[in-house]
């Protein structure tokens, strides 16, 4: 939900899924990213492209290695 706070906008969780919020957040994750992984995913934040072709085209390589050939089929 987007709520005004303090004159600006935050993005924030609907107080009805409280409950699942906490249980995702009690999970432990051990499996880590990888460095490619993780450049595809700050550019998917910053730029928000629509294609995978358009990450591509930033990061000048193939984005199927790095974020999984069903991810990026599925996009």
């Amino acid at each position: 939900m987007l709520a005004e706070v303090a004159g600006g906008w935050q993005l924030a969780t609907c107080p009805d899924q409280a409950a699942w919020v906490r249980k995702f957040k009690t999970v432990k994750v051990t499996a880590r990213l990888s460095r490619p992984a993780l450049e595809t995913l700050a550019i998917i934040a910053y730029k928000q492209p629509r294609h995978p072709a358009e990450i591509e085209a930033i990061r000048g390589v193939n984005i199927a290695a790095s974020c999984g050939t069903s991810w990026s089929a599925g996009w």
